[in-house]
């Protein structure tokens, strides 16, 4: 059952459109299996359309209809080339990556602290996205961090726990520039989740420096 829910200004500018593309990726993750999250979102779809609906109509150009027309005339542009999927992150047996993420690459996992490996994934059309799985060890905590902007995470297997909570398989964390966490996989089954940033997290210490390279 999921439990953690994005904030409301989150889903807010999810249904405006305005939500950067690696935060939206985790919000798509979470609507795949949460029922409540679909239903809030609708309620922010419909509020949305009623505000449209209550704007004044706005006078079209004289000349929109002629123009309309002639771009019937334009050439269609040529389609763009499928992007090449490649998954080098191994998941474990029966761990399936949301639909979400059925055209991202994933690469191959890379040891970041003792238990803890990170694997970039990239969104096409959104290189510069800031989005990773994180598989952790029993027990094992994350490094210590905190945030310049909105940080949102995706349990797919297992559970971890930190100052704000505890969050298992469907539950979406979010964190902003208030929180500097210590997230801790569970004792027994360990981690996996799909994190995504908007800002580059602050690590601290040597380990900062030694991260940078793999979420910048």
């Amino acid at each position: 059952m999921t439990h953690h829910l994005p904030h409301d200004d989150t889903l807010a500018r999810y249904a405006a459109g305005t939500l950067e593309p690696g935060l939206r990726l985790l919000v798509d993750a979470q609507l795949e299996v949460a029922a409540k999250a679909r239903r809030r979102l609708a309620f922010f779809n419909d509020a949305a359309g009623v505000i449209l609906t209550g704007m004044p109509p706005s006078e079209m150009a004289a000349d929109s209809l002629t123009r309309a027309f002639a771009s019937l005339d334009l050439p269609l542009p040529e389609p763009a080339p499928a992007p090449q999927v490649r998954h080098a992150a191994r998941m474990p047996e029966g761990i399936r990556l949301p639909k979400a993420l059925a055209g991202c690459s994933t690469s191959r996992w890379i040891w970041i602290s003792p238990g803890v490996y990170w694997s970039t994934v990239t969104i096409p059309g959104a290189p510069k996205a800031t989005v990773g799985l994180i598989k952790a060890a029993p027990g094992r905590p994350l490094p210590e961090h905190g945030h310049g902007g909105s940080e949102l995470t995706f349990v797919l297997q297992g559970s971890f726990f930190d100052e704000t909570g505890r969050y298992g398989p469907g539950d979406l964390c979010e964190t902003d520039e208030t929180v500097e966490h210590t997230p801790i996989a569970d004792q027994e089954e360990g981690c996996i989740c799909i994190i995504a940033m908007d800002t580059i997290p602050r690590f601290r210490g040597l380990l900062g420096a030694l991260l940078r390279p793999f979420t910048n």
